[in-house]
């Protein structure tokens, strides 16, 4: 209710909202409304955990529940594209920063929206762009879509941090055309990297996406509407 007035405000038809893990509710969003379109963003898990770990600090690996999540969202995904087809999209980061124009007319013809240029620019959402961006590294250009955030994490992420990510979601990491990168261990590093990184990483992922799971399905309980028969 709150979105359409303020859709009514700005006279505007639609209306929008820009949500965590929205992947994981789809069923219940397309049950409240049918004719709902959800764009799933996807981004590659090394430059999204860069930006974890610059936010976060560099002194505490966080790379396997980020990379679980990672793991969680894309199985969400393809899930949604099955269940949903014609009303879930996913599109990668990357391509609206290599080809804007053609990965936004094709979210337009999703959405049923007409597409403009302007879409490109922030000209037409002023509030935003004055306040500059919310990247982890500190970057205030938000005039333009940028190709500075693409491939950051090779100075950023440890090697054993990078070779961690590439092991567990190697697979998805193909379906959704990221390269691995190559990892220039010496022995003594790898050998710590399997006796040590990747299982203990490894044991903190499982940890992760099973507490989130069980957060969803617990809100899931509570927030389920209960159904009376009048008498």
């Amino acid at each position: 209710l709150f979105h359409l007035h303020h859709a009514e405000r700005a006279g505007k038809r639609r209306w929008g909202d820009k949500s965590l893990h929205t992947e994981h509710y789809a069923d219940r969003v397309f049950a409240e409304y049918p004719d709902a379109r959800i764009v799933h963003m996807v981004r590659d898990p090394r430059d999204r955990y860069a930006s974890v770990r610059r936010r976060h600090g560099q002194d505490l690996s966080r790379v396997g529940a980020a990379t679980g999540r990672w793991r969680s969202s894309m199985r969400a995904a393809r899930r949604n594209l099955r269940r949903h087809p014609g009303r879930y999209l996913v599109v990668r980061y990357e391509d609206i920063v290599d080809d804007p124009e053609a990965t936004m007319q094709r979210v337009c013809r999703f959405a049923g929206l007409d597409y403009t240029p302007a879409m490109l620019a922030m000209t037409g959402a002023p509030d935003h762009r004055d306040t500059g961006g919310n990247s982890s590294f500190g970057d205030v250009e938000v005039q333009s879509i940028s190709a500075k955030a693409v491939g950051r994490y090779r100075s950023v992420l440890t090697q054993g941090e990078i070779a961690f990510i590439q092991c567990v979601v190697r697979r998805d990491m193909a379906v959704t055309r990221y390269e691995p990168a190559d990892i220039g261990f010496t022995l003594a590093e790898r050998a710590r990297f399997a006796l040590w990184e990747l299982p203990s990483q490894f044991a903190r992922m499982l940890g992760a996406t099973s507490f989130e799971w069980m957060q969803r399905k617990r809100g899931a309980r509570v927030s389920a509407p209960k159904h009376r028969v009048a008498s």
